[in-house]
């Protein structure tokens, strides 16, 4: 035989091949299909292999694009585990196995599949006394009543298009997951899967989550399991998750790792609690975190938890959480402080947060080179510490400090100060608990403008440095102008401990005199002493050399000035005329006065 003539030989032969092989698909199948041999085969097999029931409407044959049985209005009942309704679901065989009357599956595809699961119903003890549904239990439960089904049917593809998954606990559905689409491998070990979407809402119908992408494996055997992550992409809340979960039942030891980007803490805030307390019940330190921590965005944060068993990991101590947060919002409510567009290096471990390298806005004022410290957990002592760099807007700052230290004897002293407005550089700390909270500011570079109810000019500050720490301030070298009278060099101590107290230990005040004596007249307790000039004008250059005593009480006092006269003229009563003086000093201590060299 030539060679032309094996070729034609050998294709007509595998044509003969292949229409005997679609003949016996068209006679064995359609019997198969068709025959209540397969209909009690798939239902005897699948009850066995799940503990339940599972029946089916109709079964047809499809052929092509592949091989496959396409049954209608199927039902799954697993007491106590699920109950599926699936519209239709098409069952792809093996095609040789099926051929000798074995079936085994290769692939499933499911239109419109709608699955409920019941979540574990609460004991049945006093309404108070119930405890809240714990997924850690529910997980370990559903796994092994899962591997069941899944060791079934090794090696087996299945593919979902806009499934429904719903949590019921009791009558009430918790949870409702909508469009569904995504892909499962199984074997006998294990489960993959890719999930293109899905929408998950509460039982308000509020959306709570909105999956782009979903990617991950599941390991288990009876000793080991082994869920992994690879990709969870969310379009709500914004979130990027990846992670693992390992629970070794020999050793025992259970470990959760979870890495984040992308994450706004608005929208977690709004979902996360809603599904923290329906897995686990109220929790007092979910609500405080999110009480403080408001908003913001995270670029990249990682979680690592270990314990005994699954259930340790929701132990919030146990945690450690890393995090770069970028314009968040960070309330103090019990301090009245608000810090808003926060970015810097956070973590919590312990139940405490701390925060390093923190950038902040406080009302106007922008701080910096931050470090935050606050215990998330509620106990007896509340440990706490706040150290920030500010460029300060000083009309904050007097509330600020009403807020801060509500002492009697500082608000007495700080409502005489009406407004301050400017501004300055300085740093704000406080610490070391809330209970007993300490509080330490300085201001330097101090450029402002206060009104101050005893003196009826404006009080300006060019320049100096003030420092208040626990009850005690501190002014040094402090200048500026009240009216038009000027001060330099000025430096006192003022004690708020017991009857507030003042030291001042150095100043030079060039005071016009025809501005300050009419308001000095009109001081009561000057008044008697004041009474019978009826004008003085000129400058006095007066040198502090001390003034002490109550601060509250200027009338008990005791002080010692020096002053430099220049150009003074002076009429009072007690005078026959005016009198004029070119220059000359006084030195002034209480109840006396004593002139040198006058001219």
């Amino acid at each position: 035989m030539g060679i032309g003539f094996k070729k034609l030989y050998w294709v007509g032969a595998g044509a003969v091949f292949l229409l005997l092989l679609l003949f016996a698909l068209a006679v064995i199948v359609p019997r198969v299909v068709d025959s209540a041999w397969l209909r009690s085969t798939i239902q005897a097999q699948v009850a066995k292999q799940v503990k339940g029931e599972f029946d089916f409407q109709k079964a047809e044959l499809v052929i092509l694009p592949h091989p496959a049985v396409s049954l209608q209005q199927v039902s799954l009942n697993i007491p106590e585990t699920a109950q599926v309704r699936f519209v239709t679901i098409r069952v792809y065989p093996r095609l040789l196995p099926l051929l000798i009357g074995n079936i085994e599956l290769g692939k499933i595809a499911i239109d419109n599949p709608d699955f409920s699961l019941p979540l574990p119903e609460k004991s049945a003890k006093k309404q108070e006394e119930e405890r809240p549904f714990n997924l850690n239990t529910f997980l370990e439960s559903v796994s092994t009543k899962l591997s069941q089904v899944l060791a079934a049917i090794p090696d087996l593809d299945v593919v979902l298009e806009k499934g429904t998954l719903r949590l019921f606990s009791g009558d009430v559905q918790v949870f409702l997951v909508t469009d569904i689409n995504g892909e499962f491998k199984l074997s006998d070990q294990s489960l993959s899967t890719t999930i293109s979407s899905f929408t998950a809402l509460h039982e308000n119908e509020k959306i709570i989550a909105k999956v782009e992408n979903l990617k991950g494996n599941i390991q288990y055997s009876e000793q080991i399991s082994v869920i992994t992550v690879d990709d969870l992409s969310l379009a709500y809340p914004q979130i990027q998750l990846s992670g693992i979960f390992k629970f070794d039942k020999t050793v025992p030891h259970a470990r959760l790792d979870i890495t984040s980007q992308k994450t706004d803490i608005t929208k977690v805030r709004e979902v996360l609690p809603v599904l923290i307390n329906a897995f686990y019940g109220d929790q007092p330190v979910v609500r405080e975190i999110f009480d403080i921590i408001r908003g913001g965005k995270i670029s990249q944060a990682s979680l690592h938890v270990e314990g005994e068993s699954p259930a340790d990991l929701a132990v919030f101590e146990s945690m450690t959480i890393q995090a770069h947060v970028k314009d968040g919002e960070i309330l103090l409510s019990d301090l009245g402080l608000d810090l808003r567009g926060v970015t810097g290096d956070t973590a919590i471990a312990k139940g405490v947060l701390e925060g390093k390298n923190l950038q902040a806005k406080l009302g106007n004022s922008i701080g910096s080179g931050g470090t935050l410290k606050l215990g998330l957990v509620q106990k007896e002592t509340i440990p706490f510490h706040l150290d920030l760099d500010l460029n300060a807007d000083l009309a904050e700052v007097l509330p600020l400090l009403k807020q801060l230290v509500p002492k009697k004897q500082v608000l007495e002293y700080l409502s005489l100060i009406e407004s301050v407005e400017g501004t300055s550089q300085g740093r704000l700390t406080l610490g070391e608990s809330l209970e007993s909270l300490t509080v330490r500011v300085e201001a330097n570079k101090i450029s402002g403008l206060a009104t101050y109810k005893p003196i009826p000019y404006p009080v300006s500050i060019d320049g100096g440095r003030i420092l208040y720490n626990g009850l005690k301030t501190e002014s040094i070298n402090l200048q500026g102008k009240i009216g038009r009278s000027t001060f330099t060099n000025y430096s006192s101590r003022m004690n708020f401990e017991g009857e507030p107290s003042i030291e001042v230990q150095s100043g030079i005040f060039h005071v016009v005199l025809d501005e300050i004596f009419p308001w000095l007249a009109k001081d009561k307790r000057l008044e008697d002493d004041l009474k019978d000039i009826t004008t003085l004008t000129g400058i006095a250059e007066v040198t502090v050399k001390s003034i002490k005593g109550p601060l509250l009480q200027p009338g008990d006092l005791q002080y010692e000035l020096l002053c430099d006269l220049k150009k003074i003229d002076h009429t009072a009563t007690y005078l026959p005329g005016p009198l004029k003086i070119a220059s000359g000093t006084v030195n002034i201590v209480p109840d006396k006065a004593v002139f040198e060299n006058l001219q």
